[in-house]
This record gives C-alpha cells, structure tokens and sequence, in this order.
C-alpha cells in the first residue's frame, strides 16, 4: 500500500493552524490575567488616593489648637493658637489642682484669644503637668502641658 503524499501539504497546514490556536489562546489567557491585575492595582492605587484626599482635606479643616501660658503668679492663660475659634471649651476638673479657680466651663474662645485660670496648687496637693481640654467637635478630652513652675 503506497500512502498519498497529495494530502501530506494539507496535514500539515492543519497541524500548524492547531498549534497556532492553541498559541493564541495561551496569549489571550495572559493577556487576561495582566489586565485583571492591572485592573486591581488601579482600583487599589484609586483608593490611596481618595483616603489621601479625605486626609488632607481633614489636616487642611480650621481647628483649635491650645497652649497653655504661664502669668503672673498663680495666673495661666489657656490660648487657642489654632485657626479655628473654638466653643464650648471645658477643663475637666480631675486634672485640675487642689484650689483652682475661674477654670473654662463651655466657654467660647477666639483665636488668639486666651482664658484666664488660677491654679495655685498646696504643698499638700499635687500640681499636674497637664490639662484635659474638651470643645464642641471634640469627641475626646486632649492633653495641653503645663508650662514648667
């Protein structure tokens, strides 16, 4: 039996287009996967961004900021040194000293503008190194220091 060598070009054009297919289709599966990927990275790189946003946008808000001052005497000023006036400015009155007087309770302070407060602390008592201060939008009491006696 003599075999026919007249189909011997088509048998071996149509193993060429199979591995040609097959070849694209390993190419496409690629190609697929990279752009999931690249869809991913550019999802996750968005939201760094807006969470960079949202964070400067909050750092950039007016706000109070405070100090405390030392005056004359037993004399403190609480200034608001901040770019924001703020309100409702309370001193909570566990990190006052024994014999403190005209402390901050919802008082309303400017910018720039300061509170006067006695603490004359006793020999007996403690003298704090710093306040807790709370205002309107201040969900937590902050930690102002004392200057040094």
């Amino acid at each position: 039996m003599n075999p026919d060598w007249g189909d011997a070009p088509a048998w071996a054009a149509f193993v060429l287009s199979i591995v040609a297919v097959v070849i694209s289709w390993r190419g496409q599966r690629r190609a697929n996967a990279a752009a999931e990927r690249s869809a991913l990275a550019a999802e996750q790189a968005l939201a760094i961004q807006q969470r960079q946003a949202a964070e400067a946008a909050a750092s950039a808000a007016p706000k109070p900021v405070f100090v405390v001052e030392r005056g004359l005497y037993a004399q403190y000023l609480l200034r608001n040194v901040g770019t924001a006036a703020a309100t409702g400015v309370t001193v909570d009155p566990a990190s006052l000293p024994d014999g403190a007087q005209d402390i901050p309770s919802g008082t309303q302070v400017a910018v720039g503008a300061a509170v006067t407060m006695i603490l004359a602390g006793s020999l007996a008592g403690r003298f704090p190194t710093e306040l807790m201060v709370k205002w309107d939008g201040q969900t937590d009491s902050v930690a102002v220091p004392l200057p040094p006696r």
